[in-house]
């Protein structure tokens, strides 16, 4: 990373962090994160800066990304950390998800100058920026439920749902909904972040369920733990009551790293008391549970522990497990623990404690047993009664088999292009399947794998047995993909998320073959202007619309206005002559039922930098932080896209360097 050594509050400074792909395959694009903290670790109490876009990188390959962020206002002068985070967001399965983070220190203080100057951004419909006054009415972001997987196991992805409800009295605009891994239902430093995912605008009493994929980190250990939601998770919106934003549901960790239970069951205690010391004697007087379940399925199983013996026993841990007998050995399955308090002599406590029984269990007789101070940690008289079980018969889990019948697509695209992918997918199992997505892949051979290049993916809805759906959906072809032929793939449930009959038979290949040609030559500013449509229709992509067509006729409209505002020595909708983007659409010959314009320039960049990052430092860095610009981009009304750029290379100038416009409409 690099970055200035200082900076003060409320100033701008741009931070470069280098990323790298040590592993052995095609990373996908992804976001780096930036925070500011006030150590090396990134937790629930840093500061969100931002995030900027990494492109696909190949195996041992490195990009160095530069962006521009702001220190908070409020920030406190002291030594602090600039913090980034590659694959911030965890949307890529890596094999190492432990050596993402990367920082450097920054000292904050008071009355430094700004590091560079602000980047104008211009908008028909700003939104002020300040905290309205008292008894204005507010939004109010609460978390009214979430759901995920009843059980996971570390280092697995799972998708873990959230509904944001707006409870105030004004819309709350786009925010980003945080998810965390907890020992409790409450959000704190201590616990474990898992990403986030973008939260659209809220009307007030409207509500929303967001989903993401996350990835449950190794080392976790086993037992009952809280999936924790926290609307607003980046502090952006301005709410009427900061201190609702927090919603959790319960998930059990299973096959952690697990105990290894007695083999003898005669653990001895460190240092024995003397004999005929009084002594403690934990006993399990009770075990109940189902007769039967299936496998996969959550249980209630319910235990007595009582102290037989003369004396207080200290707290303990009572121990489940699953065996094939009435005895516990080392090759048995740990279901998990709970804490029993001190007993007094003759004193019982009766626990329930909620397991999963292990997915893939075959069916048949089996034994629950309950251990009584399953770590030894307590000195008893008796060491060898500690164990009590009762029966239960597991019985075959029915499960879906989703099997990937076809996958279709275009013959031709070229490095940045949109494509639409045709797919179909079929349920073969005995028992429904719950909703998913499935991966879009770009393969060098008809293999279809995780390890291709994916491209994005489409939901892919929960199917009844033995029926089929056909899945349709636009994806980007990497910037940085080589020309050549490749097969187009799917996956299903490419995440595994559904547990299936037969994991085999998920994927499918296009049966001919997608020729990725060189996109056309051209100057710097035409290719700008087709990264910036390019990232432009992948934001709405990924909001689930349809992307734009380009429109030759807005596109002339737009350079117009660009070259205009370069040789009048203006940044403005209205050009000196009065006129508005919508009396220029009409001078221009289109005519519209609807219509907008973005406008933004930046002196970040020169000539010599690459057009695709120019492009997308325009519309992710700069138009889609904007609500007013980012509402045009998502308009569900318009339908076509015309890009002009032009560069000013004349710093006296204002504005100078890059100057963009977009024009929006719907032809009549």
């Amino acid at each position: 990373m690099t970055a200035p050594a200082s900076a003060s509050p409320g100033s701008r400074m741009t931070v470069s962090a280098t990323v790298k792909n040590s592993g052995a395959a095609y990373a996908s694009y992804s976001d780096t994160f930036l925070y500011l903290s006030d150590d090396q670790i990134v937790d629930a109490g840093d500061t969100f800066l931002g995030k900027v876009y990494i492109p696909l990188l190949t195996a041992g390959s490195s990009r160095t990304v530069s962006t521009t962020v702001t220190v908070p206002s409020d920030t406190r002068p002291g030594t602090y950390y600039l913090v980034a985070v590659a694959d911030g967001a965890r949307r890529i399965a890596e094999e190492d998800e432990q050596n993402n983070a990367g920082f450097r220190s920054l000292g904050v203080q008071a009355g430094l100058p700004p590091t560079q100057p602000v980047t104008p951004v211009a908008t028909l419909t700003p939104v002020p920026t300040t905290p309205p006054p008292s008894g204005t009415a507010q939004p109010d972001l609460v978390v009214t439920g979430v759901t995920g997987p009843a059980a996971a196991t570390p280092g697995s992805r799972v998708t873990v749902s959230a509904s944001v409800r707006n409870a105030g009295d004004a819309t709350a605009s786009y925010s980003y909904t945080s998810f965390y891994l907890s020992a409790d239902p409450t959000v704190d430093a201590a616990d474990s972040y898992l990403g986030r995912t973008y939260t659209s605008s809220l009307t007030a009493g409207s509500s929303r369920t967001v989903s993401a994929f996350v990835t449950i980190p190794l080392g976790t250990g086993g037992g009952s733990m809280y999936l924790c939601a926290l609307a607003d998770g980046t502090a952006r919106v301005v709410e009427k009551d900061e201190d609702n934003n927090t919603g959790s549901g319960s998930l059990t960790i299973q096959g952690s790293t697990q105990p290894t239970p007695s083999s003898t069951l005669t653990p001895v205690p460190t240092t024995p008391p003397p004999s005929g010391t009084a002594q403690p004697d934990l006993v399990v007087t009770g075990v109940s549970a189902p007769s039967s379940a299936s496998s996969g399925e959550r249980i209630a199983l319910v235990s007595t522990v009582q102290n037989t013996g003369s004396v207080s026993a200290s707290y303990s841990y009572t121990y489940f497990y699953l065996s094939q007998d009435t005895t516990i050995d080392t090759g048995d399955t740990y279901l998990g623990r709970i804490y029993t308090s001190s007993l007094a002599p003759g004193a019982s406590k009766t626990v329930s404690y909620s397991i999963t029984l292990p997915s893939g269990t075959p069916a048949g007789s089996y034994h629950l047993c309950v251990m009584a101070d399953g770590t030894a940690r307590v000195g008893e008289s008796h060491e060898d009664n500690n164990v009590a079980s009762a029966g239960i018969t597991v019985t075959g889990l029915p499960l879906p088999d989703l099997v990937a019948v076809s996958v279709t697509g275009p013959a031709t695209s070229s490095p940045g292009g949109i494509i639409s992918v045709q797919a179909t997918v079929r349920n073969g199992g005995t028992a429904p399947s719950g909703e998913t997505r499935a991966g879009i892949y770009l393969s060098g051979d008809s293999s279809i794998t995780t390890g291709d290049i994916l491209l994005g993916s489409v939901s892919l809805p929960g199917l009844a047995t033995g029926s089929t759906t056909t899945l349709s959906g636009y994806v980007m072809i990497p910037v940085g993909v080589t020309p050549a032929s490749y097969y187009l793939g799917i996956i299903a449930d490419d995440t595994a998320v559904v547990e299936e009959l037969d994991e085999g038979n998920n994927a499918a290949c296009s049966s001919g073959t997608i020729a990725i040609s060189p996109g056309p030559a051209g100057t710097i500013e035409d290719k700008v202007e087709q990264a910036i449509i390019r990232y432009t229709n992948l934001e709405r992509i990924n909001a689930g619309l349809t992307p734009f067509s380009e429109n030759p006729q807005l596109s002339s409209i737009a350079r117009a206005h660009s070259l205009d505002m370069k040789v009048r020595d203006y940044f403005s909708h209205y050009n000196p002559d009065g006129l508005d983007p919508f009396e220029r659409m009409i001078a221009g010959g289109y005519t519209y039922w609807c219509a907008a314009e973005n406008i933004a320039c930046t002196s970040y960049f020169t000539q010599s930098d690459v057009p695709d990052e120019v492009g997308r430092y325009f519309v992710q860095d700069m138009w889609m932080k904007s609500p007013g610009h980012r509402e045009n981009i998502l308009d569900t009304c318009v339908t076509e896209i015309g890009v002009g750029v032009v560069y000013e290379s004349d710093r006296s100038s204002s504005p100078y360097g890059f100057i963009a416009a977009q024009n929006f409409g719907k032809p009549r």
